[in-house]
């Protein structure tokens, strides 16, 4: 079974091993670090390899391992949220905003996009075409609509897997 253990380098030398959460979503493993601007990703398809990440020491980026490699992770990729291939950055002008997303957002629960924006209020909102009424959702999915209301003109950025039909 997957084993992710990630870890923070203090300036003592020592280090503390940093509280992860972990999901699991079409047979894939998603184990989480969050603090701030720091993200730390590992998607594992396997669940059957073993991880140690350490000396995490920059802010602002994210950190996405794919597959372990003996001896290190080679295939790891770094970039910051505007710079992700996988990202989308949802443009809210103030007031109410009709929403949608074209990924699969890796972490779609409400809080997660849009708590850390403090322009944006939650709860998000949609529309029933069944009972003719807005509902409050807790996740949000490809493919519908939201209903979602900023204080101001503001962006929010998200990472995910894209669609491809």
């Amino acid at each position: 079974m997957l084993e992710v253990t990630i870890y923070q380098l203090n300036s003592d030398g020592s280090y503390d091993e940093l509280t992860t959460s972990t999901t699991l979503v079409d047979d894939k493993r998603r184990v989480k670090y969050q603090n701030g601007l720091i993200e730390i990703l590992v998607l594992e398809k396997n669940l059957t390899s073993q991880y140690a990440i350490v000396d995490i020491t920059a802010s602002g980026f994210t950190v996405e391992y794919e597959k372990y490699v003996t001896g290190g992770v080679s295939n790891a990729q770094f970039y910051t949220p505007e710079q992700s291939p996988y990202s989308y950055t949802m443009t809210l002008l103030q007031g109410w905003n009709l929403v949608s997303t074209p990924i699969e957002p890796d972490y779609p629960d409400v809080n997660s996009i849009f708590d850390s924006n403090e322009d944006v209020l939650i709860p998000v909102y949609t529309w029933s075409t069944t009972n003719k009424q807005y509902y409050e959702v807790s996740e949000i999915e490809l493919g519908k609509g939201y209903w979602v209301l900023a204080l101001n003109d503001t962006q929010v950025i998200f990472s995910g897997t894209p669609y491809f039909g």
